[in-house]
């Protein structure tokens, strides 16, 4: 699935097991989503155009202060998380483990 930042069109980048370490190399994770949404799309952004942290978060600086918006890839980024077997994967194994453990009273 492609984004356009900055007038550049990008190829999403498929979520993988590899993805997931990139994005830890980075400073983010999967799970920090709701914490750091900009950390994660600019290093989404660094992982799909092959470029580093800096660069990234240049291109969509420019990008919103050329009034754009970044719902093309926060779009693109859920639709290769929900297709990646991966985290389908990662997802099972959390509710195994929810559903194994004590319950607190």
């Amino acid at each position: 699935m492609k984004f356009t930042i900055n007038g550049k069109e990008y190829e999403g980048a498929k979520y993988s097991y590899n993805t997931s370490c990139l994005l830890e190399e980075m400073g983010v994770s999967i799970a920090e989503l709701a914490k750091k949404p900009q950390s994660i799309m600019r290093a989404y952004l660094a992982i799909s155009g092959g470029m580093e942290l800096e660069e990234a978060g240049d291109e969509i600086e420019q990008h919103l202060i050329n009034g754009g918006e970044l719902t093309e890839i926060q779009n693109t980024f859920a639709k290769e998380l929900a297709e990646s077997g991966f985290f389908k994967s990662l997802v099972e194994m959390s509710k195994r483990d929810e559903d194994e453990s004590p319950k607190k009273k």
